[in-house]
């Protein structure tokens, strides 16, 4: 089975109240703009022996997660404030880099009464980089880069999970 390709104008990046981790309520990044996690990365090691007959078997080791995106500058903005503060201040907050939208809105070319899933990554992040460019013909923009943070929530360690938000598009639509 064959399914529509995703098209990244339609993927989401959501942020939530970290103390939501377990039932978030995901609010869209709107002024987000190419998004990329171009650090899920997985450490191999080195697993030789002399019973490996010769090759260098790897085996895992240590994941680690990151998250980069410009960011449009509007003033007033609640979302960069945010941001702003999870770099000054260290605060963790949650992330969500969605295929498509959480908030039941189905994806554009799906059928009212379609099941749907939503999937991605959600971790809880801290902003690590927070330059700003001010390009003479574009808007003013941040280059925010999020690294998944160590927090615990009531003694649990939160770790970065794969999620799939299920939905069914509304009849009435």
């Amino acid at each position: 089975m064959s399914g529509n390709p995703v098209i990244g104008k339609d993927c989401v990046l959501a942020s939530f109240p970290i103390s939501g981790w377990a039932s978030p309520v995901y609010s869209t990044v709107e002024n987000a703009k190419n998004v990329s996690q171009p650090g899920v990365t997985k450490n191999m090691i080195s697993l030789m022996a002399r019973s490996s007959g010769g090759w260098d078997l790897k085996g895992a080791g240590f994941k680690s997660m990151d998250l980069q995106f410009g960011y449009l500058y509007e003033t007033e903005d609640t979302v960069l404030a945010m941001l702003r503060d999870s770099y000054v201040n260290d605060t963790i907050i949650g992330f969500a880099v969605l295929d498509g939208p959480s908030d039941g809105v189905h994806p554009e070319g799906t059928d009212a009464g379609d099941a749907y899933d939503v999937e991605g990554w959600k971790f809880a992040g801290m902003v690590s980089e927070f330059p700003t460019g001010e390009e003479l013909e574009e808007g003013k923009t941040y280059d925010i880069k999020v690294d998944a943070a160590r927090y615990k929530l009531s003694g649990t360690l939160l770790l970065p999970t794969w999620v799939t938000i299920a939905g069914t598009v509304d009849a009435g639509e």
